[in-house]
């Protein structure tokens, strides 16, 4: 699942800085490197998991006071859309990409890891709940009265802005903290429900003590679970609200620990530190001024500041202005504070004292509480209960009552049609990976003569290498060819090292890795070799393995993906090594006896290629798990990811020969032969074939294959 996110607006021009490869619509291939865009087009990452782009100077904090101007890194595609105002930017990334940006860019990654998982939950709720549908618009004002209030229907040409309209997104610019990582994976699926419905899981940065109730900041539509109650104030909530604007009572967000508010507030945050309890003053024309410009009513000198209606937190949501030339009621919360601050006032719970000021002109001091508009989720509130040891369950249900946390459950289908393999394609489906890794070996080959200027010793032993091609529609004559591979192996080992002689520094090191990924990859073949041997006809289908054996089968196998990633991305090493380049990849292996388990000979290569799929599909941060046991009367594989995921209609489709996936939003035809003999090999043994996924909520490829009779 995609989410399009608006990145900027109005511009003549991008110039965007391109880190990786990318491709338009043309096909032509951009980057790595600045390139300058003044017409609408969409590009593409060549790969999705570690490719980004750039921008300088992206503006946060739009309209409000902590507002400035950033470089910025992305990943997923970039979008550009042409409209009368000038280029609008968007940015279409995956869903647990977008929510794990969300909540490192909302709250420091050094936060209470229950709060980051918290938030990671209302982050995706507040996405794809009822704030993703517009909220019932203002109706038309009545003479001096200007009633507004601002919902997402605001973005035509994207789903969510990437500012504080609606959910701070800073890319990978925050993204990096493993902590932040780890609270998206493990609450991955889950969702804020409310009878069985995902929740309109609103938030704001302090609710000053109370929480606000939905209707005084948008329409007046009563959610049952958006109501207003103490935040861990002592007792009851209290019937003065003028009162309380002006005391300072205990309360989860009232806290002046400044290390917890280190760890809890971005760097810029942090630059505002009397959120509970603030004070604005303003003289008389200043405020008219204000007024003026912000709501373009020229009021003159301001005479009084009135508040018509009060929400249940203190939070005015109509109030009348009056000044010299005349008045103006005006609502609801968000409006109030954009007109009187230069930028928005901190919130609209507040109280006003008249004072006298200099040279007989009138003083509004404003009192007020909390920052924001109040309602849902307190973040400040929030952070404080998991530093008192809330988990992140008990911090949502405090303040979205009568809810609870669940997984939307995903779309599981059995895969039953036609496959439609002729002669030809059941031989390639034996020997498709032998392939993949072939042309992994001619791709680097090709890398090495790049580096050193060699392109005529390179050319030379591709052509070696591609010389087996012919024969892998073959298996017999497949397993002949990759015999001859070890003296090519020999030759490329022996020309890589020839070329290091004498180099040190970065090129040296390359050289190396290249050196160690090549002779990695020739000893995979090697093993794919024997493997198709043992599956030779005539051979017995099933086979007993050592668990121990299979375990390091595959382990090999991802350590060999992980080197032909020269550093792009890493394999961690548990769960507390986690971080935005690392993969947790976890394998789970029973057999009844612990020790031996009984499978067909081809099933471990259908492991491996599903678990590579599962890689390829998911980026860098993301989690793999391949459980392969022995269930009941049969044998059980599952291979689960928290990638991009499938869109429902498209599950068929990419069982079907010869299609794969489409990670960077363009159809292509190529390789994409895993899934399909996944379903051929659990047919040919009398299995089934389930998937369960949905687009940015990972996929699970389940495959049951009975025991043999007798």
């Amino acid at each position: 699942m995609n989410v399009s996110v608006g990145l900027l607006e109005g511009l003549p021009f991008l110039e965007v800085e391109l880190l990786g490869g990318f491709v338009d619509p043309s096909g032509a291939q951009l980057g790595p490197g600045r390139v300058r865009l003044d017409s609408e087009t969409t590009l593409s990452p060549l790969d999705p998991a570690t490719a980004s782009f750039a921008i300088d100077s992206v503006t946060i904090g739009i309209g409000f006071h902590w507002e400035r101007k950033e470089r910025q890194v992305f990943r997923g595609a970039l979008r550009l859309l042409r409209r009368e105002s000038g280029l609008t930017v968007v940015n279409d990334v995956p869903l647990e990409e977008y929510v794990t940006s969300v909540v490192s860019s909302e709250m420091s990654a050094t936060c209470p890891p229950e709060l980051l998982k918290a938030h990671a939950v209302i982050s995706r709720s507040w996405l794809k709940g009822p704030a993703a549908r517009a909220v019932v618009p203002p109706p038309p004002s009545a003479s001096g009265e200007l009633l507004r209030w601002y919902g997402r229907e605001a973005h035509a040409d994207f789903e969510v802005c990437a500012d504080d309209h609606c959910q701070r997104y800073q890319g990978l610019t925050k993204a990096i903290s493993p902590a932040a990582a780890e609270a998206v994976r493990a609450t991955a699926g889950e969702m804020l429900l409310y009878g069985g419905e995902v929740c309109d899981a609103r938030f704001s940065k302090c609710c000053g003590g109370l929480t606000e109730q939905y209707a005084t900041a948008w329409d007046d539509a009563e959610v049952p679970y958006l109501v207003s109650f103490p935040d861990g104030l002592e007792g009851p909530a209290p019937a003065d609200l003028e009162a309380f604007l002006r005391d300072s009572p205990a309360a989860f967000c009232n806290t002046a620990d400044t290390a917890l508010l280190a760890r809890i507030l971005p760097g810029f945050d942090q630059e505002t530190r009397d959120f509970y309890r603030w004070t604005v003053t303003y003289g008389a024309g200043e405020l008219g001024g204000l007024v003026a410009a912000r709501l373009g009513v020229d009021l003159g000198p301001i005479a009084a500041l009135e508040p018509l209606a009060r929400g249940p937190s203190g939070r005015i949501f109509r109030l009348r202005i009056t000044g010299e030339r005349g008045d103006v009621v005006v609502g609801k919360e968000l409006e109030i504070r954009r007109a009187l601050s230069r930028s928005h006032l901190y919130s609209s719970a507040f109280v006003v004292d008249r004072e006298p000021g200099s040279a007989g002109e009138t003083r509004f001091v404003l009192r007020g509480a909390g920052w924001g508009h109040g309602v849902g989720l307190c973040q400040i509130g929030a952070a404080v209960m998991a530093e008192r040891g809330f988990g992140y369950r008990a911090i949502l249900a405090h303040y979205y009552p009568g809810t609870s946390v669940g997984a939307v459950p995903l779309p599981e289908r059995e895969i039953t049609g036609p496959l439609d393999l002729d002669a030809r394609s059941l031989r390639l489906l034996e020997t498709h990976s032998i392939l993949n890794v072939l042309n992994v070996v001619v791709l680097r080959i090709g890398d090495v003569g790049d580096l050193v200027g060699d392109a005529v010793t390179a050319d030379a032993l591709m052509a070696r290498v591609r010389a087996g091609h012919a024969a892998l529609d073959d298996p017999e004559r497949t397993v002949a060819a990759l015999a001859k591979t070890r003296e090519v192996r020999d030759a490329v080992l022996a020309w890589i090292a020839a070329a290091g002689e004498g180099r040190t520094g970065p090129l040296r090191e390359e050289l190396d890795l290249h050196a160690a990924n090549l002779a990695s990859a020739f000893d995979v073949l090697a093993t794919r070799a024997a493997e198709l041997g043992r599956r030779a006809p005539g051979s017995e289908p099933w086979v007993g393995r050592a668990l121990a054996e299979v375990r390091e089968n595959l382990s090999e196998a991802f350590r060999a993906i992980e080197r032909n990633a020269l550093g792009r991305w890493r394999i961690a090493a548990g769960a507390g090594d986690r971080g935005p380049d690392a993969y947790l990849i976890e394998f789970d292996l029973s057999s009844r006896d612990g020790k031996t388990l009984a499978l067909p000979a081809v099933l471990e290569d259908v492991v491996r290629d599903l678990a590579a799929n599962a890689r390829k599909y998911t980026a860098p941060g993301g989690a793999l798990r391949v459980t392969l046991a022995e269930d009941g009367d049969g044998l059980l594989l599952r291979v689960s990811d928290t990638g991009r995921g499938i869109p429902e209609e498209e599950i068929e489709e990419v069982v079907r020969f010869g299609r794969r996936g489409r990670p960077d939003g363009r159809n292509q035809l190529g390789g994409g032969y895993g899934l399909t003999k996944a379903c051929h090999v659990a047919r040919a043994f009398g299995g089934r074939v389930w998937i369960r996924s949905a687009p940015g909520a990972g996929t699970t490829v389940t495959i049951r294959i009975p025991h043999p009779a007798g």
